[in-house]
């Protein structure tokens, strides 16, 4: 039932659905199955024309070997398979390796060859703790993550006939590596001075320029067509010293340091300006509600109002105060002529009455 299962799930993907597929496939090239039917192994060494999307769920599945597959990406349902111990991605067209792959954590070896398209090292490969091969040769490869060191199990590094020009000196703290390549990377000049009394057995620089090499590095080098022992490679290579790499580390140490302290005194500078700044805000903001008064609409309306209630007032007391001084200058002025004219002529004073009383009359409707 199991192995008609997988087979028949297998079949499907390959070749389109087929109901009732009977057939056994644990015996078909490429196809290897355990003692109850389940499949644990599978090599594709042609293009694939399914959608590897759809690539089918395999529960015991540890080896998938694609080979000349077309691949472009690694799919999804590809890292799925998380009972997966090897797999291999040989000659595709892979350009890039999702962090999807961290799912695979049982994952011992990886081989992910002449894919030229492929430029970088997933982040998410570096969470695969049993991770033991790790084959990323003949692709385009740029750099080498400091992360690496995270893969304390790992006895074999192949980067051969990559595109990288330097090493992290975390590359140094994998106390278990057995196997070096990082040769055919022409940009790169390496210093190998951090592995001091390693484990390694075969380092492999081939067309690389190595500025200087520390003893008790690796058992065997393998140079430019030749295979050199530790002692033997001093009269090949530049032997890194102790004081040389003190040096070095004290230059790194500094610049770290340095580097620090610019960009504390930056963000400080950057503190500083954004504080006077602020507090320039508030100054001008002070100023402006201390010294200028901007109405709203209903506040100019009243305001307007006032002024001319106020305007009003003035006139009018100003106008009273006009007349009432010309009325009291008028009487002064009649009361005296009429003490004169009733002193000296009395016949007068009855014509200066009517006099008065006609300017009285007169003024009176100036007035009005």
């Amino acid at each position: 039932m199991n192995e008609k299962s997988d087979c028949t799930k297998l079949y499907n993907f390959l070749n389109g659905n087929v109901k009732n597929y009977a057939n056994s496939c644990c015996t078909d090239t490429g196809i290897e199955c355990d003692n109850e039917g389940y499949i644990i192994s599978i090599k594709i060494t042609k293009t694939i024309e399914a959608d590897l999307n759809n690539f089918p769920y395999l529960s015991r599945i540890e080896t998938l070997h694609i080979n000349n597959g077309g691949l472009v990406e690694v799919a999804n349902s590809i890292f799925s398979l998380t009972t997966l111990k090897k797999l291999i991605l040989d000659t595709n067209h892979i350009k890039i390796i999702s962090p999807g792959i961290q799912k695979l954590s049982h994952l011992e070896y990886l081989k992910i060859r002449n894919n030229p398209l492929l430029s970088s090292i997933p982040e998410g490969l570096f969470d695969i703790k049993n991770l033991k091969y790790l084959c990323l040769n003949s692709n385009s490869i740029m750099e080498i993550p400091l992360a690496i060191q995270n893969l304390a199990q790992l006895e074999t590094l192949d980067l051969n006939n990559n595109k990288i020009s330097q090493l992290p000196n975390e590359l140094f703290n994998l106390r278990k590596l057995k196997t070096l390549d990082l040769g055919n990377n022409p940009e790169l000049i390496a210093k190998i001075n951090n592995f001091g009394n390693s484990t390694i057995e075969n380092c492999y620089f081939h067309n690389i320029k190595i500025s200087c090499y520390e003893p008790n590095t690796c058992k065997m080098i393998h140079l430019n067509g030749i295979s050199l022992s530790d002692a033997e490679v001093k009269n090949e290579l530049k032997i890194c010293t102790r004081e040389e790499n003190l040096i070095q580390d004290s230059k790194s140490n500094s610049l770290y340091i340095m580097s620090g302290i610019f960009f504390i005194l930056i963000g400080i500078i950057i503190l500083i300006v954004l504080i006077k700044k602020n507090r320039s805000k508030k100054r001008i903001k002070l100023k402006l509600n201390d010294v200028i008064y901007i109405p709203d609409n209903d506040d100019e309306f009243n305001i307007n109002k006032e002024i001319n209630n106020i305007n009003n007032h003035n006139t009018d007391s100003h106008n009273n105060s006009h007349n009432n001084d010309i009325l009291n200058n008028l009487n002064q002025n009649n009361s005296n002529d009429s003490n004169s004219s009733t002193y000296n002529n009395p016949e007068n004073h009855n014509s200066h009455s009517n006099a008065f009383s006609g300017n009285h009359q007169l003024m009176e409707t100036k007035i009005s």
